[in-house]
């Protein structure tokens, strides 16, 4: 599942990198549109390979979709404190105290997704 959300990433970032000299509400659109296409295709992924009776659809799709909810609100945070990184980064060295608190963030995020696998785990093996 990781690895599809690398996948997704890396090719937001490979498909929306011709749209970064466009004006910033287009390349927002085209970014976000590019996003809901990613997202529906690693749906219908995942519906190819699960092979659900109607009963068990039921049941499992809520369970994905929030689970994808909880993916993409980490994604979110990794992207805000990247740019964090990013914008000290460009000021020159960072002092040891804001790479403490950006290292922390990450390490929180990490235990956030790590901690949403192991619920979507046992959900699914309820379902």
């Amino acid at each position: 599942m990781k690895s599809l959300t690398l996948f997704a990433l890396l090719a937001a970032l490979l498909f929306a990198a011709p749209g970064f000299a466009q004006d910033g509400a287009s390349s927002t659109a085209n970014t976000e549109i590019l996003m809901q296409k990613i997202k529906a295709d690693k749906k219908l992924l995942v519906a190819s390979n699960m092979d659900l009776t109607d009963a068990e659809a039921k049941n499992f799709w809520p369970v994905y979709d929030g689970y994808q909810k909880e993916l993409g609100e980490l994604n979110e945070r990794l992207m805000k404190t990247i740019k964090k990184y990013a914008d000290a980064f460009n000021k020159g060295p960072i002092p040891d105290d804001k790479a403490k608190k950006l290292m922390n963030e990450v390490l929180s995020i990490e235990e956030g997704e790590v901690k949403a696998k192991r619920a979507i785990a046992e959900k699914v093996g309820k379902v």
